[in-house]
């Protein structure tokens, strides 16, 4: 039996685990024959139909209260495969998947349902925590920039305070952020309160209206990633919202983070299996 590795670091296993994550996407190895498919499938990782067994090391089969046979008793933290899934045994995994399709495309054709298939709400989830919590550390001393909501400062959507905040932090020097992006909200629906910059509406409660403000998030800014946490630990159809929207980004961030920088760039072949949990 072969085994299969997912990101633990992304929580992809997990995902797998969960029924969230039923797709993957894997290199074409150099000189894999194209164009006759029946040679192609020769060379290709897995075939439809095939059981695999999801690798996870055996510490963490330890540490998730997997009732063990008699083989783990006797696994010693000094093995190779206690800490390193690379090593285990196949057929020693307690969790399998089916192959249910095989196909052959470039990277860049998976659509927005392939994306989150692939895993990229468990992936958004992880950056956007941590980004939340370096975030987080560094509120307690710097000015924030918020709306009239709270107080009269000035009312900015996410978009135009990052801006105001560039070049604020600027002036300061380089190296030394004093400010951050909070945004502008505005008061609820009843009375609602516009950015001055560019006349969007502002909101009082991201999950009351998600819709209009995430066209103004951005996920290589830390002070969006901050919203978005919010957005995905509160309410789960606003999170699907957010999966569904950041989709194709996320998975071009997640990809090159598991197979390099410049893959998604580089479009290149891969090999994109289905699959489903069997045990």
């Amino acid at each position: 039996m072969k085994k299969i590795m997912f990101s633990d670091k992304y929580c992809l296993t997990q995902a797998v685990l969960d029924g969230t994550k039923t797709m993957t996407r894997r290199l074409l190895k150099e000189g894999t024959p194209l164009g006759n498919w029946e040679e192609t499938q020769k060379k290709l990782p897995y075939k439809v139909g095939e059981v695999v067994a999801i690798a996870q090391s055996y510490h963490t089969l330890n540490k998730s209260g997997y009732t063990a046979p008699e083989w783990l008793d006797h696994v010693c933290e000094s093995s190779a495969g206690y800490e390193n899934k690379m090593f285990v045994r196949a057929d020693l995994m307690p969790h399998r998947i089916m192959i249910t399709d095989v196909k052959i495309e470039r990277l860049q054709e998976l659509s927005d349902e392939d994306c989150t298939k692939e895993g990229v709400g468990a992936f958004l989830k992880v950056i956007c925590e941590k980004a939340s919590e370096k975030y987080e550390k560094k509120s307690d001393n710097i000015y924030w920039i918020t709306g009239r909501g709270y107080d009269q400062s000035l009312s900015y959507c996410h978009n135009c305070a990052r801006k105001e905040v560039e070049a604020l932090n600027q002036e300061i020097g380089k190296g030394y952020e004093k400010y951050i992006v909070d945004g502008g909200w505005g008061v609820e629906d009843e009375h609602p309160c516009f950015c001055e910059k560019c006349g969007k509406p502002l909101l009082f409660d991201f999950c009351g209206n998600v819709d209009l403000e995430l066209p103004n998030l951005d996920l290589r800014h830390e002070s969006d990633l901050y919203i978005l946490n919010q957005i995905l630990s509160q309410v789960d159809e606003d999170a699907e919202k957010v999966i569904r929207y950041f989709a194709h980004e996320a998975f071009s961030l997640l990809i090159d983070k598991v197979s390099g920088k410049g893959t998604w760039e580089s479009n290149p072949w891969v090999v994109a299996c289905s699959f489903e949990l069997v045990d």
